[in-house]
């Protein structure tokens, strides 16, 4: 398990504090109490009523959400966060294309090095037989999932298809949709 130590602490004549890492503290200690609301003005860096949480900086810029700490982890392979801090910590969770401790980073484009030889080991792809006998052939829709560098995955339009038409389901149809697809 993960555990958490702080310094001793000791009040004015020397004497051991117990339990004084974490005190109720107005405002948490990281802002000012403002007499006439009551309400308490933040710190650069923390929110809350109380200002009891970290914030996410410049609220992702935008390109992102703000989590918890724990949330954060548990998308990333499913880690476990569980210290004193859950709940209260935050972080940026980047839009695809975005990076950097508050999104701001644009992600450049990846491609593929022009000297690697596709050897077949990175791409994924099913491949689908259906015999229809005694039928009058098939027809109908299908769409291409790709993946991209960043895990996220697109959807084709729809791709007619049919095993009686050869104008239907050409090369050319695939080709389109495959390049109507965004370009991150």
């Amino acid at each position: 398990g993960t555990q958490e130590k702080f310094p001793e602490m000791v009040d004015g004549s020397g004497a051991l504090l117990e339990n004084a890492a974490h005190y109720y503290m107005e405002c948490s200690n990281k802002g000012l109490c403002d007499r006439d609301s009551g309400l308490c003005e933040c710190f650069a860096g923390y929110d809350g009523a109380s200002c009891q949480r970290a914030s996410c900086p410049e609220d992702c810029s935008g390109h992102g959400t703000c989590e918890h700490i724990e949330t954060l982890a548990a998308n990333d392979y499913e880690n476990v966060y569980a210290i004193w801090d859950s709940g209260m910590t935050m972080g940026c969770s980047c839009d695809p294309g975005y990076t950097g401790p508050s999104c701001a980073v644009k992600e450049c484009k990846y491609g593929i090095d022009p000297l690697y030889i596709d050897d077949g080991s990175t791409v994924r792809m099913t491949e689908t037989f259906i015999d229809f006998e005694g039928t009058n052939g098939l027809e109908g829709t299908y769409s291409i999932k790709f993946y991209d560098v960043f895990g996220d995955d697109f959807d084709t339009a729809p791709i007619p298809i049919s095993t009686t038409s050869s104008t239907t389901g050409t090369c050319s149809q695939i080709t389109t949709a495959l390049q109507a697809l965004p370009n991150t």
